[in-house]
């Protein structure tokens, strides 16, 4: 496959993955976002609509509520991104719980799996 991070038609038939390295990259991009909503806890927007005055409240509350709502979307985002995250660290685990059982059933030259003939 060609190193230009482009991925063409002819590519499919040649497209693999390293298990190891995969769940690695995921493990640190799961750490990452873990910091990350630990951060955005810890650190909710504490705007005070009375900071503007009397004469903008409306304006101020509306100005919070924006703020509030923006800071909502990030965790949302950021726990989409975490599950997303799990969901393809799992499936490479699995992976690599696979590949270790066809190599062991291929060595031994025997066949476990399902579908398998006795």
């Amino acid at each position: 496959m060609p190193n230009s991070g482009q991925f063409s038609g002819q590519d499919a038939g040649r497209l693999s993955v390293d298990p190891a390295a995969a769940g690695e990259v995921l493990d640190n991009a799961a750490g990452q976002l873990a910091r990350r909503l630990d951060a955005l806890a810890a650190a909710p927007p504490r705007i005070d609509a009375a900071r503007y005055g009397p004469g903008l409240a409306d304006r101020a509350a509306h100005l919070v509520d924006l703020v509030n709502r923006a800071h909502r979307v990030r965790v949302s985002h950021a726990r989409r991104l975490r599950h997303g995250v799990d969901v393809a660290l799992g499936t490479v685990r699995s992976v690599q719980g696979t590949d270790g059982v066809s190599a062991e059933s291929l060595g031994s030259g025997a066949s476990r799996g399902e579908g398998s003939r006795p």
